[in-house]
């Protein structure tokens, strides 16, 4: 169940959906019991239908919900092994006309805007973040640059911020 285990985001939000391993079973966002019904399906606990999580052929994990939304595998990092300093700028949205700055201070990375003020992006997976309720995932440019992100919380997905600088 172990190999199972981790991040799972849709293309429709930011937040990640978490499967923990604990006692030889899945949990949905640790609380929910995902009972294994054989072949990589599950059973949420008090739920009828399953889900199958599948492994493509490049080895990537994803599951569609009954409703039809999948979602995909991100791996985890280890926080100490990420180059912040790759996602330092300033970053524009045409959608809220607003502009966040992320910065690097004593080696954490923070957004800094006006409005909001100070807040920092703790990394979960590659190129995604929490940011206090919030999760911002970065994109890329075709040369594997940070070109920009995307930010999510309760009512608000997918917000689009360009990188400036």
């Amino acid at each position: 169940m172990s190999e199972l285990a981790g991040y799972y985001t849709r293309e429709s939000n930011d937040r990640p959906s978490s499967l923990r391993a604990r006692g030889g079973h899945l949990f949905l966002e640790g609380r929910v019991r995902l009972f294994h019904e054989g072949a990589w399906v599950f059973r949420p606990d008090g739920e009828h239908e399953t889900v199958q999580l599948l492994r493509a052929s490049d080895g990537s994990l994803s599951f569609t919900t009954p409703d039809g939304i999948t979602f995909a595998r991100r791996l985890s990092v280890d926080r100490d092994s990420v180059d912040l300093q790759l996602y330092v700028g300033r970053y524009w949205s045409e959608e809220l006309g607003v502009e966040y700055e992320a910065r690097l201070e004593e080696g954490r990375l923070f957004f800094m805007n006006r409005k909001i003020g100070r807040r920092t992006l703790g990394p979960v997976f590659h190129d995604g973040f929490g940011a206090g309720g919030n999760w911002v995932t970065f994109f890329r440019d075709s040369a594997g640059d940070v070109a920009g992100f995307t930010v999510s919380s309760g009512r608000v997905w997918k917000v689009r911020f360009r990188k400036r600088e």
